[in-house]
């Protein structure tokens, strides 16, 4: 695995990202939901929420490598956009979004040793299509990235975003940006290649 798809690895990321052509009518729908939940109209909030709740779920799954600290991590960037609805300036409500995610995972990661992800925690993938043991090769991997780097290469590779708005998200220059996925892609591909090895 020299090129290390991870998007293929991830199919449920994949089923969320959208489709050459597909930005300005979804953007142009967002910015209506906006303009609404702005005005306090509780189903246009309640569209938004929904409509990037996954997003958020995987990008923390991604992070932490747990589904349920993911589930109450998902659950508090939720509330904490509902009570901070006020404080979004902006008409691109994900990058915000996942600034709250990637701050949550970290406080999370700090708070605890790195562990490794168990079996069961790939459950039902198969049927998705995605092979359970490349899925466990692939978190280990990312577990061993320090926070940083696993918040920049995630954030790149598996939820497409540009750097620009990895940089809105991690509150950092876009130069600062390229350097820790420069460092990210190169230290992924040494532990996976350490893993290989070690697999052979």
């Amino acid at each position: 695995m020299k090129n290390l798809p991870l998007r293929e690895l991830f199919p449920a990321v994949g089923e969320f990202l959208l489709r050459p052509g597909e930005e300005g009518c979804v953007a142009e729908r967002e910015q209506d939901l906006l303009r609404r939940a702005g005005q306090g109209d509780e189903g246009a909030f309640k569209v938004l929420a929904e409509r990037h709740r996954e997003g958020i779920l995987n990008l923390a799954y991604q992070m932490v490598g747990d589904p349920e600290e993911a589930e109450d991590i998902a659950q508090e960037v939720l509330l904490r956009m509902l009570r901070h609805w006020r404080k979004f300036r902006g008409d691109n409500l994900r990058p915000w979004l996942f600034r709250m995610t990637v701050n949550l995972c970290m406080t999370a990661l700090k708070r605890r040793k790195r562990r490794e992800a168990p079996l069961d925690e790939v459950e039902g993938l198969e049927a998705k299509g995605a092979d359970p043991t490349a899925m466990i090769a692939v978190r280990e991997a990312l577990s061993r990235l320090s926070p940083k780097l696993r918040a920049v290469l995630v954030l790149r590779e598996l939820h497409g975003l540009d750097y620009a708005e990895i940089a809105q998200v991690l509150k950092v220059p876009v130069g600062t940006v390229r350097s820790r996925l420069s460092r990210a892609r190169e230290e992924f591909r040494r532990i996976w290649l350490e893993m290989e090895e070690g697999r052979g």
